[in-house]
């Protein structure tokens, strides 16, 4: 992240409730975000923490509204992959897990994805950092196997997961709905959210601009609402400031390739057909 003039804006790095969010987002059947903590050394994300909260409430949106079906990546016999990460405690460090590292590399079950989270003294002034994890090393290459490791069986985009880092350092304010947040602080779910949709595929896929990111002060309306916000994956949190999915942002999922359930329709309005208009923008400009 970069500060801005005044200290109040700090960008959010690609590879960096239903309640909450303000509209009832309808469960999808099956998937879920397993989160890893072998790399935490840090501790920051403790069991029974609250910080382990906030995550798992991030997870719970998306979980909420992804249908898709994921194949369990589960080698048998001859068959094997190894899964390539950034260490969340370790910024500019690989992990590569295979069959003898530690921990090694997973078995990941069907519907799910698996991200390894932790926190570090993030460069550049950065807020959170993540990405999808790679793939290295299938054997054997080709056929339905190495289907089921690069895509999940999907047609599109299926991950077996990534990876996410927080910055250890930052003022945060860790209520869910911003109900504590002070103007000097940064709202720890805001960012939890941003960056799960960077592991999810938002700005590494062909959707948004060479950033990864939707323009800065690109907006849209809270997903499954008609009340206007800047979109979550805009590059840029100011403190003090609540920052939720919007309509704008679960459209970029969709063009990554996941499925969405269904949403409450509100009523259309010139703040949903402005935002509609800035991710036609967006869209246009990174085929560009």
């Amino acid at each position: 992240m970069q500060p801005v003039p005044g200290g109040k804006n700090r960008s959010l790095s690609l590879f960096s409730i239903a309640a909450a969010a303000g509209g009832m987002v309808c469960a999808a059947d099956g998937f879920t975000i397993q989160f890893n903590y072998s790399f935490d050394t840090n501790n920051f994300f403790a069991p029974a923490s609250v910080q382990r909260d906030r995550l798992e409430d991030a997870a719970s949106f998306f979980e909420g509204i992804i249908t898709d079906e994921l194949e369990a990546i589960s080698p048998g016999p001859g068959e094997s992959w190894m899964a390539l990460a950034e260490n969340p405690s370790m910024e500019g460090f690989p992990i590569l897990l295979n069959a003898f590292s530690t921990p090694p590399v997973p078995v990941v079950p069907a519907n799910t994805i698996i991200v390894y989270v932790g926190a570090t003294n993030l460069a550049n002034n950065a807020l959170g950092r993540a990405a999808p994890g790679g793939v290295l090393g299938i054997s054997p290459f080709g056929g339905a196997w190495e289907t089921t490791v690069q895509t999940r069986g999907d047609s599109s985009f299926g991950p077996w997961g990534g990876n996410l880092s927080m910055d250890i350092d930052s003022n945060w304010d860790y209520s869910l709905d911003g109900s504590t947040l002070d103007p000097g602080e940064y709202h720890f779910y805001s960012v939890l959210l941003h960056e799960l949709g960077h592991v999810l595929g938002i700005g590494t896929q062909d959707s948004l601009t060479t950033s990864g990111h939707f323009a800065e002060g690109t907006t849209s309306v809270i997903y499954g609402t008609s009340t206007p916000q800047e979109a979550a994956m805009d590059p840029t949190l100011d403190s003090g400031t609540v920052k939720l999915f919007t309509d704008l942002d679960v459209t970029a999922l969709e063009s990554a390739g996941w499925q969405i359930a269904a949403a409450p329709v509100p009523e259309p309005g010139p703040a949903l057909l402005a935002g509609l208009s800035a991710l036609g923008l967006a869209l246009r400009r990174r085929r560009g």
